[in-house]
C-alpha cells in the first residue's frame, strides 16, 4: 500500500482536533482513512471514511446541529478548509478548470465558492487536495446560492468517500 499523509489541525467548540489523513493509492480502497487525536489529552480515534469521522467529531453521534435543529442529511458535515481543483462546464457550456477550496465537506458532497457559474444537475470532477492526492470525484450540483462574485456550489458525490 502507498498513502501519502497530511496533518491538519480542526476545531469543533472549545475542542482542537489534530487529523491524520492517509490517501490510499489501492485500487477498490476507501481513498481516505486516518486518525483524529484530541489535543491535550491521549484520545485517539481511527476513521476509514468522512462518514466515521463526522461521527468522531460529533462524539455522541447525535442528530443535533449546532442551532439545536434535528439535521436532516445522511452525513456529518464538517467545517474543513481543504483545496480542491473543480473541471466541468459553465451554464454556457464553455469548459472551465478552477482552484478553490471547500467550506464543508461529509462523505456525500461539499460546498465551495466559484466564481464560474454552474446550473444545478451539471456534473463536475473535483480533485480533492490536488496536490497532494489522487483523490478524484464525480459530482453532481444539488445547490447554487449567489454570494456576491462568488456562487456557494453544494455538491453531491455520486458515491459517498
Amino acid at each position: 500500500m502507498t498513502a501519502k499523509k497530511d496533518v491538519l489541525k480542526a476545531q469543533k467548540g472549545n475542542e482542537t482536533y489534530l487529523l491524520r489523513l492517509y490517501r490510499k493509492k489501492e485500487e477498490g480502497a476507501n481513498p481516505l482513512v486516518g486518525v483524529v487525536e484530541e489535543i491535550g489529552s491521549d484520545e485517539k480515534a481511527a476513521f476509514h471514511s468522512l462518514y466515521e469521522l463526522g461521527l468522531i467529531l460529533s462524539k455522541d453521534g447525535s442528530d443535533l446541529s449546532k442551532n439545536g435543529k434535528i439535521e436532516r442529511r445522511g452525513f456529518h458535515r464538517l467545517k474543513l478548509k481543504l483545496p480542491v481543483l473543480v473541471k466541468g462546464k459553465d451554464f454556457k457550456g464553455n469548459a472551465f478548470v478552477e482552484l478553490t477550496k471547500t467550506e464543508d465537506l461529509s462523505a456525500g458532497g461539499a460546498l465551495f465558492l466559484l466564481k464560474n457559474r454552474v446550473e444545478n444537475n451539471e456534473r463536475l470532477r473535483v480533485y480533492i487536495e490536488p496536490y497532494n492526492s489522487s483523490i478524484s470525484v464525480e459530482v453532481r450540483v444539488v445547490r447554487v446560492a449567489d454570494a456576491c462574485k462568488w456562487k456557494g456550489v453544494g455538491v453531491a458525490f455520486e458515491k459517498a468517500l
